[in-house]
């Protein structure tokens, strides 16, 4: 049974190999890809075609290192055992000189983060934990700064790093209801600290909260300091959307979101009398 999902994905690379135009291309992917995400698809036929999809992101053609985040995405969420695989691969995809395979990639890491939390929180190998967990970093430092450079032409790489930002803050710290959740966090990842059943050998979930409070705190700032700029509404509604969302979830961070809101108020109400702003916040 093993041998017939892997003839066939072998076949369609084949066939990828020798075709030259990208469209078809790009649609022999897709086929491969269906065979290889699906639910009874075993890991080691996915593992024996991975390496092939994984280098698709050295690719010289932008649209191929597009379909490589896009792929990235997708196996995260259908296979989320294989995330940490996926990792060195999303961060190089950030660093792209394309907008569009960066955000693409953003949105992977948006589906992967909370998967690589949970397989970080299982390794008990020092080597294998900081070669992951040095990825991770990567992936955080590169986001954060496409939020704090505003990415003024490019809005949906900047909402998507406010997603990711929301799903990092939230998986990253303790949720004040225990919620009864049917999917484990083997599949779906951790969505708040509790979801870690123990104390994790090399995984520190105090460095972790410290984290994600200083990231939204960041956040926080961006609503009323924009970093000499203006904010497009696009870019200020995804702040507000992700600030929102997390306050909510967590109340214990719902007052500097509620204080930046009363300035914010506050402003508004000056400029429409005439006055000037006390926050440098501009909205166009």
């Amino acid at each position: 049974m093993q041998q017939e999902p892997h003839a066939k994905v072998s076949e369609l690379l084949q066939a990828v190999a020798a075709e030259h135009a990208l469209g078809p291309k790009i649609q022999l992917l897709l086929q491969a890809q269906d065979l290889l995400l699906r639910a009874d698809t075993p890991l080691e036929v996915i593992g024996c075609s991975l390496d092939y999809f994984l280098n698709l992101h050295t690719d010289v053609q932008a649209p191929l290192r597009r379909y490589a985040a896009h792929f990235l995405e997708r196996l995260c969420f259908f296979k989320p055992s294989l995330a940490l695989r996926c990792l060195q691969v999303i961060a190089t995809l950030l660093g792209d000189t394309d907008a569009v395979v960066q955000e693409l990639a953003v949105k992977a890491m948006c589906t992967a983060h909370s998967r690589v939390l949970f397989l970080l929180s299982l390794e008990t190998d020092s080597l294998q934990f900081q070669r992951h967990y040095e990825h991770l970093q990567r992936t955080h430092e590169a986001i954060k700064a496409f939020l704090i450079a505003g990415c003024s032409l490019h809005a949906a790489l900047f909402e998507a790093s406010c997603r990711w930002a929301k799903v990092l803050v939230l998986a990253q710290t303790p949720s004040p209801l225990l919620l009864r959740v049917r999917v484990p966090p083997e599949l779906r990842g951790v969505s708040c600290l509790q979801d870690f059943a123990e104390k994790p050998a090399l995984l520190d979930l105090n460095s972790l909260q410290q984290q994600a409070e200083e990231l939204f705190e960041q956040v926080c700032k961006l609503l009323e300091h924009p970093d000499g700029m203006r904010w497009p509404r696009t870019h200020f509604a995804a702040i507000l959307q992700a600030t929102s969302t997390i306050s909510r979830q967590r109340t214990g961070l719902f007052r500097p979101v509620l204080d930046a809101w009363g300035r914010l108020l506050r402003d508004a109400a000056a400029v429409e009398e005439g006055h000037p702003p006390h926050a440098s916040l501009g909205v166009k």
